[in-house]
């Protein structure tokens, strides 16, 4: 899309730069394996990337990029058909906006993350609550946000503790009692926002990353 936005601006484009990313901190929380990057089931946090950073976007369990945003920029660069380097710059005060795209919406993004247990997903949606809320662009802000709108929406938060908002992290602690209270809260009447999360469960046998365990006997 941006490609062809680009395109009919009608403004010849004779290289590509990608922005510093706007979020903050440590792109890695420090206890997170770097061979699950490879793995593909993280890949460095940051603003830029392009089919959350898969090296092959149609397969989900796919490896990831180390390198997001340079991959996204190579792949725009391609889409323009140049040849040059991808560099990082920032964008001029007043710069001319040539084309732009917009994310899913919240709510498709939110079943994606479900579905697949997408870690990525889950820490870029809490980045955004974090910003969201008044805190910063960061993986820690993220994961704080979390506990922090949570409490305010009156779960029982004791005993958590969050390095991160995608579960990566042996250091997290999160007790039964409260995934016990949010799956209720979603099925009750308490919190009808929550609602729409049940159908965004996998299903053991059926769909998500729960398609091939459980499934029943032949």
């Amino acid at each position: 899309d941006l490609a062809d936005q680009i395109k009919r601006s009608g403004v010849p484009v004779t290289s590509v730069a990608v922005a510093p990313s706007s979020i903050g901190g440590p792109a890695m929380d420090r206890t997170w394996d770097t061979d699950d990057i490879e793995g593909g089931d993280i890949a460095p946090i940051t603003s830029l990337m392009i089919d959350g950073a898969r090296t092959e976007p149609l397969d989900e369990f796919s490896p990831r990029s180390d390198d997001s945003p340079a991959e996204a920029g190579r792949a725009l660069a391609s889409a323009l058909g140049l040849n040059s380097p991808v560099t990082e710059a920032a964008p001029a005060s007043g710069a001319r906006v040539l084309a732009s795209v917009q994310s899913a919406p919240l709510s498709t993004r939110v079943g994606d993350m479900m579905r697949f247990s997408d870690n990525v997903l889950a820490e870029t949606l809490a980045v955004e609550l974090s910003v969201a809320t008044g805190g910063p662009a960061t993986i820690t802000g993220g994961a704080e946000a979390v506990v922090k709108v949570l409490r305010e929406k009156g779960f029982n938060v004791s005993g958590v503790v969050l390095r991160d908002s995608s579960g990566l992290s042996t250091a997290d602690r999160v007790p039964a009692r409260l995934l016990d209270q949010l799956v209720s809260a979603a099925a009750g009447d308490s919190h009808p926002k929550l609602r729409p999360m049940l159908d965004t469960f996998p299903v053991a046998g059926g769909t998500g990353t729960l398609a091939e365990r459980f499934a029943p006997a032949e």
